[in-house]
């Protein structure tokens, strides 16, 4: 069982992939995480929860406090959402780097969900590659490269990398 990160350019919209997967699989798999809607160009995302109908908005360019303060009244929802203490098959994480580097106890959740033994999928745009210490320097996670996959090739290929079929 590994833990993949995908890596993609600003503006391209390949995290899709992280919707096609949820609802391919869902009927099979119990799946929790959650997965960004852009609203606004690049300064306003919908962070969609996957487990439970719960979406708020974030604004991108608002101070870390602001984000903090912003994310306060979901912040028990979304670190439940991360919960290891359940039955759940995998865990999809859409643009890490975004927002949980500003409210500690969300990185610190996913953290654990990282050092679990369930899998995990995330995607990070490259330019936040260095925002993401926390976790890379301290566990094994295979990056993979949105633009070296064809769009079509992506998803069963994903699925070998996951299972390292």
């Amino acid at each position: 069982m590994n833990k993949i990160l995908l890596l993609e350019q600003e503006g391209k919209q390949k995290t899709r992939i992280l919707k096609e997967f949820f609802q391919n699989l869902s009927p099979l798999l119990n799946i929790k995480g959650f997965f960004t809607d852009e609203i606004k160009a690049l300064d306003e995302v919908q962070i969609n929860l996957i487990a439970q109908s719960v979406s708020f908005s974030l604004n991108l360019k608002q101070k870390p406090e602001e984000v903090r303060k912003a994310v306060e009244p979901f912040l028990e929802t979304l670190i439940y959402e991360l919960s290891i203490f359940e039955l759940i098959d995998i865990f999809l994480l859409d643009k890490l780097g975004l927002f949980e580097i500003h409210i500690p106890r969300l990185q610190q959740q996913i953290i654990t969900v990282f050092s679990s033994r369930i899998p995990v999928i995330a995607t990070a745009h490259q330019k936040d590659i260095a925002k993401l210490d926390y976790i890379l320097d301290h566990f094994p996670i295979k990056i993979l490269n949105l633009n070296e996959y064809d769009e079509n090739d992506l998803f069963p290929n994903l699925i070998k990398e996951l299972y390292d079929l």
